[in-house]
C-alpha cells in the first residue's frame, strides 16, 4: 500500500475521521508509512517518546504493565486506531508496549511534527487531546467488560470491545477478523481457556462467530450485541 492510499484509509476510520478536515489534512501531511512483521515491537514499555502511530492494515497487541503479573496483553489495535499520543503530547516514556500481532502497516507522526503543528495552531492541542479520551474510553470499557460475571456474556462483551464497538457510534459493518488465539482471548477475558472455548463454541453454533486457527471472526457485531443484551436482560 502506498502512502496516499494509507492516508485515505485512516482518514475514514476511527478517531481521525471525526476530526475537522483542516486538522486531519495537516496531521496526515506530516506522516510517513512504516511496515512491521509479526512479532516485531513498534515500541517497548518505558521507551523514550518518539512518534505517535495510526494503524492502516493488520493488528497490534497492546501490553499493559502490572506490578504483580508483569506485562499483560490487554487489547488489540486494529485499522483506524491511533496510539502513542501521550508521549507525543507530554514527552513521557511509553506506558504500554505495542507488538505487531500480524504484519502491519502504520502511519507515523514524529513528536517534532506534533510540536510544529501546535506551534502553528495552538488550538489543535484540543483535537489531539481527544485521542487521549478516545483511548481512555477503550480502557474503561475493558474494565467494565471484566466486571461481568457470566463467562459467555463476558466473552461477548470483550469481543465487541475488540471489534471497536463504542458508545454512541455505529456498529462495524460486516464480519470483523480478530487475529487472536483462544488462549490470548482467555487472557483478555480473565477466564480459563476452557471457559472461553465453551463460550466460543456456543457462539459459533449460533453463527455469531467463526473459530479459525489463531483467529476469531465475529460474523456480525450487531447480532453479537443483540445476543449480549439478551443475556443481560435475563440476569
Amino acid at each position: 500500500m502506498d502512502l496516499e492510499t494509507a492516508k485515505t484509509v485512516v482518514s475514514r476510520r476511527g478517531w481521525l475521521s471525526l476530526q475537522p478536515a483542516a486538522f486531519r489534512d495537516e496531521l496526515l501531511r506530516r506522516t510517513g508509512l512504516k511496515s512491521y512483521v509479526r512479532g516485531e515491537y513498534i515500541y517497548h514499555l518505558e521507551d523514550a517518546p518518539g512518534m505517535m502511530f495510526g494503524i492502516v492494515e493488520g493488528a497490534v497487541l497492546i501490553g499493559v504493565p502490572h506490578p504483580i503479573v508483569g506485562l499483560y496483553q490487554a487489547h488489540l489495535g486494529r485499522p483506524g486506531d491511533w496510539f502513542g499520543e501521550a508521549a507525543a503530547l507530554h514527552g513521557v516514556t511509553r506506558r504500554v508496549a505495542v507488538e505487531a500481532r500480524a504484519p502491519v502497516q502504520i502511519l507515523y507522526l514524529p513528536v517534532k511534527a506534533v510540536q510544529e503543528m501546535l506551534q502553528e495552531q495552538p488550538l489543535w492541542q484540543r483535537n489531539l487531546s481527544t485521542l487521549l479520551l478516545w483511548n481512555l474510553e477503550i480502557a474503561i470499557r475493558t474494565g467494565i467488560d471484566l466486571l461481568i460475571q457470566d463467562p459467555r456474556a463476558r466473552v461477548c462483551a470483550r469481543l465487541l470491545t475488540l471489534c471497536g464497538v463504542r458508545a454512541g457510534q455505529e456498529l462495524p459493518k460486516g464480519p470483523v477478523e480478530l487475529p487472536l488465539t483462544q488462549d490470548q482471548l482467555a487472557t483478555m477475558c480473565g477466564l480459563s481457556r476452557k471457559s472461553v472455548h465453551r463460550a466460543l463454541n456456543s457462539l459459533e453454533s449460533e453463527r455469531l462467530c467463526e473459530n479459525r486457527y489463531a483467529e476469531i471472526v465475529v460474523s456480525s457485531p450487531e447480532a453479537l450485541e443483540k445476543s449480549l443484551l439478551s443475556l443481560g436482560s435475563r440476569q
